[in-house]
C-alpha cells in the first residue's frame, strides 16, 4: 500500500472518529433525539467502510465508542452506540450476502436483541437512574425496539446504496 494512501485513510478515519464522537456528545442538547443521534453517528462508520475499508471502519468505531464513553454527559447514548449503532453499518454487508434473506433477518435481530439485553443489563447495573425515568413495560419497549429496527434497516439500505450511486463514485474515483 502506498504511504500516501495509508496517510489518507488514516487522516479520514480519525475526521470520521471525531465526526462520530462529536454527534454522540450532542446529544446531551437532543433529549428526545438520543437514539437518532446514536444512529447517525453509526452512519459514520459507513463512509470509513465505504472508503477506507473494514479494518479501518473497526478503527473509527473503536475510537469513537471510547472517546464517547469517556467524554459524552449522556453515557447510554455513547453505550447505545458501543452496543450495537457503532457497528451494525459494517456487520449489516455481511449479513446481506447471505443468500437466504430469512436467515439474514434471524441474525440481524439476534444481533440487535442481545445488544439490547447487553445494553439492559449494563444500563441496570451503572445507570439506574436512566431506567427509573422509563415508565413503560419492558415488553412494549422490545417491540418497539423490534418495529423500528425494521424500518432503520431498510433505511440503512436505501442510504447506503443512494450514497454509493450518487456521491462516493462521482466524486471519489
Amino acid at each position: 500500500m502506498k504511504s500516501n494512501t495509508r496517510t489518507r485513510k488514516l487522516a479520514l478515519s480519525a475526521m470520521l472518529s471525531a465526526v462520530s464522537t462529536a454527534l454522540l456528545c450532542f446529544a446531551a442538547v437532543l433529549p428526545s433525539g438520543r437514539a437518532a443521534m446514536a444512529a447517525i453517528a453509526g452512519l459514520v462508520g459507513v463512509l470509513a467502510m465505504i472508503h477506507c475499508g473494514g479494518k479501518w471502519a473497526v478503527g473509527v468505531y473503536v475510537v469513537s465508542a471510547v472517546l464517547s464513553l469517556l467524554l459524552s454527559p449522556v453515557k447510554i447514548v455513547a453505550l447505545m452506540y458501543a452496543a450495537f449503532f457503532g457497528y451494525y453499518p459494517a456487520l449489516k454487508s455481511p449479513i446481506e450476502r447471505i443468500r437466504n434473506r430469512w436467515i439474514g433477518w434471524v441474525l440481524k435481530f439476534g444481533v440487535l436483541n442481545l445488544a439490547a439485553f447487553v445494553t439492559w443489563l449494563v444500563a441496570k447495573q451503572f445507570f439506574p437512574e436512566t431506567l427509573e425515568q422509563q415508565e413503560i413495560a419492558l415488553w412494549i419497549l422490545w417491540v418497539g425496539v423490534n418495529a423500528v429496527f425494521v424500518i432503520y434497516d431498510i433505511c440503512l439500505t436505501q442510504l447506503i446504496q443512494m450514497y454509493i450511486k450518487k456521491i462516493a463514485l462521482r466524486n471519489f474515483k
